[in-house]
């Protein structure tokens, strides 16, 4: 027969605790390596995005730009309608003031 002594019963005891804490940290381990893939694609994902809002905001300042400077051609070219409307209207003004008199 089995005769189960103090010592029998520490060494069933200790390497249940043993199987139990190498099983916790087995899965410990698994939780930590399985966030850690997800937290790199997260970050190349992440990464992507930055990338992408990068180029939309360099595409954004160099339109920008490029219409800033075309601002001063469209001033100057309003400027330009405006007198030759106002010499028109000064003409037909002069020419309406002529046959007027006549």
């Amino acid at each position: 027969m089995i005769e189960f002594t103090s010592k029998d019963i520490f060494y069933l005891v200790l390497s249940l605790c043993i199987l139990w804490l190498t099983s916790f940290t087995c899965w410990l381990l698994y939780y930590a390596i399985a966030m850690a893939r997800d937290l790199r694609k997260l970050k190349n994902h992440i990464e992507e995005k930055v990338v992408a809002i990068e180029k939309t905001f360099s595409s954004l300042h160099s339109f920008v730009e490029k219409s800033v400077g075309s601002v001063g051609l469209v001033t100057e070219g309003v400027k330009l309608a405006m007198k030759f409307a106002q010499n028109r209207k000064k003409k037909k003004s002069k020419k309406k003031d002529e046959d007027d008199e006549e």
